[in-house]
């Protein structure tokens, strides 16, 4: 049992033998049948009610599954009803019950313990708050409970000091300092709400990812303390933003969400995938004539122009092979060998425009090669301590590359072999040509070759 718990139990036995004779002098104010009995005549009736009450409040929450501050009021408040109704059956203790005013003390007494319960629960078991937002609470706190403070020395004063009983002047000092009071908290909630409005707006824009326009805002209280709290998460939030974007002009979105989240798999993992190879024909002949600066503004025209189609259909850029592109088709597309054919058509449609932007920059025109094919790859972390990469490796990739190469023999721009060709829709394998079987470099077997220009 923690601290916490002890306290919680000591207080709440506390403020119940607290109440037995406070209630009692009360009883003797209010009511003249109860002054003929007086006071330890009081405390005895209370003490029997009360502890009734809390043996049958013990016994209902211990069945009640459900534990919300409006159950924890009904059960004691129903203990506290049939305490009344034991001790007027079998302690003899009905006729002062109903000739008197005891039934409004002990309903009055139950109501208050209620409520100091649900809050005394409600304080046992929450969370441990952020040293920044318990400071912040605490001023909000001081904030509410100064005008109470106040008023009830006010009021204690008053009864204490008074020289008369006259009930119309009670009457109006009592209406006096709750029109204060009434008047005090008003303004203080309101200013309360409009610091609460600003930490909304804060909060809309944490939600629409508008992280740097967020900062703290200078409002006390607990609302100041969030404020800091959302603007210390909107910087954590900007950083892993700017990190996952720098991390997909390397990676796929889906590998770096992967990073991100801590749930991608390094070790290695055996998937069948579409693999394409592009590769630039005559790249080496082009890049001798061509400044180190030149060559470099060469590639980034192509591989933007690359790259933009890619992202339309879903197909991940593994590496960069100087001028040449391995990438593969995301497995979370359905068709992956459509999306594959799709992007290397839509690539040489666009290769005359890409061409037109070459030329505007002084740089020579290009024509392309594509290999496509399907088939089981390894995904995984290939490297050494110095240097990783997150890489596709297999049989499959070697193919496509070999693939690429017979581009140029069979005289057509997009080639794929038979595992890539039988999963395209027949519409898509009516525009590809068969050319016949052909040997790879590093395959014993040949492969059925089908293309289009």
């Amino acid at each position: 049992m923690n601290k916490k718990v002890l306290i919680s139990l000591a207080l709440y036995l506390l403020i119940h033998l607290g109440a037995i004779p406070l209630m009692s002098a009360y009883g003797l104010q209010v009511c003249p049948v109860l002054i003929t009995k007086g006071f330890w005549a009081g405390c005895h009736y209370l003490m029997m009610i009360i502890g009734l009450t809390l043996g049958f409040n013990l016994i209902l929450n211990w069945v009640a599954k459900k534990k919300s501050p409006l159950i924890l009021f009904s059960l004691y408040m129903l203990s506290s009803i049939a305490a009344m109704v034991f001790t007027g059956l079998f302690l003899g203790l009905e006729e002062l019950l109903m000739g008197s005013r005891l039934v409004e003390i002990v309903l009055l007494l139950s109501v208050m313990i209620a409520v100091f319960e649900i809050y005394l629960v409600r304080w046992n078991f929450q969370s441990e708050l952020n040293p920044l937002f318990r400071r912040g609470w605490r001023r909000t706190v001081a904030a509410g409970l100064i005008p109470i403070l106040v008023i009830t020395i006010f009021n204690v004063h008053y009864l204490l000091t008074m020289t008369s009983h006259d009930s119309e002047q009670s009457f109006f000092t009592l209406l006096a300092s709750t029109v204060w009071m009434l008047l005090t908290f008003a303004i203080h909630y309101s200013t309360e709400n409009e610091r609460a409005q600003k930490l909304a707006l804060q909060l809309e824009k944490l939600k629409s990812g508008a992280y740097s326009e967020i900062s703290p805002i200078s409002i006390g209280g607990v609302w100041g303390s969030l404020s800091v709290l959302t603007s210390e998460t909107a910087v954590a939030l900007q950083e892993r933003s700017r990190l996952l974007s720098g991390m997909t002009r390397f990676v796929s979105r889906d590998v770096a969400e992967k990073v991100k989240d801590g749930t991608l798999d390094f070790s290695g993992q055996t998937l069948t995938l579409t693999v394409l190879m592009i590769d630039l024909r005559g790249f080496t002949a082009t890049s001798q004539n061509l400044s180190s600066a030149e060559l470099v503004r060469f590639l980034n025209i192509y591989f933007e122009e690359v790259l933009k189609i890619f992202i339309k259909h879903s197909i991940v850029v593994d590496k960069f092979i100087g001028d040449g592109i391995l990438a593969y088709v995301d497995p979370k597309e359905g068709d992956e060998v459509t999306s594959a054919y799709n992007a290397s058509l839509e690539l040489m449609n666009e290769i005359p425009s890409i061409n037109k932007k070459l030329t505007a920059a002084q740089l020579p025109e290009i024509q392309i090669g594509v290999g496509i094919t399907r088939g089981e790859v390894i995904l995984g972390n290939i490297g050494g301590e110095e240097r990783w990469q997150y890489t596709i490796i297999g049989a499959t990739v070697n193919r496509s590359a070999r693939l690429e190469s017979l581009t140029k023999a069979v005289k057509r721009r997009m080639v794929l072999d038979k595992s890539a060709y039988l999963m395209l829709p027949e519409e898509l394998r009516s525009s590809l040509e068969d050319v016949g079987a052909h040997e790879l470099a590093g395959f014993t077997e040949k492969f059925q070759i089908f293309g289009r220009n």
